[in-house]
């Protein structure tokens, strides 16, 4: 017998049909366990990289500015989760499973976008924090 059922396991929690499937919705502390453990990294590295490569204390400066920026975007983008969350229940409530069409709405689209910015903040932050963890040489011979 061949089964096409399609479930939420089916895509990751970056695709809309994850949530419009009953897909759970993540914490961020779950996402950052994600990312502790898929060996990616930042999309913005090279960007990082040429902050790494300033001098002191312009490397160190710039490091803490970025990293302070990507934090309060990190803030942003958790509150704006957060209130999608509760969008997505509400929404979860009111729809009809018998519902002849089977599409989804905008706020699956935005549970998925919300989950790729937190996704890849916190992919930041730890690209920036293991960068900062090393000492650059101050005398190259």
């Amino acid at each position: 017998m061949n089964n096409n059922t399609v479930t939420a396991l089916d895509y990751s929690p970056a695709h809309p049909w994850y949530y419009f499937l009953g897909g759970i919705v993540l914490p961020p502390k779950r996402i950052k366990n994600l990312i502790d453990d898929s060996g990616r990294e930042s999309y913005r590295a090279e960007e990082f990289e040429r902050l790494n490569r300033k001098a002191e204390p312009q490397r160190s400066e710039s490091l803490r500015l970025m990293k302070d920026k990507i934090k309060q975007d990190l803030a942003r983008d958790i509150s704006i989760y957060r209130t999608v969350v509760r969008e997505l229940n509400i929404e979860r409530g009111k729809r009809s499973v018998s519902s002849p069409f089977r599409m989804c709405d905008d706020v699956h689209t935005s549970m998925s976008l919300k989950y790729c910015h937190i996704y890849n903040d916190l992919l930041h932050l730890k690209y920036l924090e293991n960068m900062a963890s090393k000492q650059m040489d101050l005398f190259v011979l």
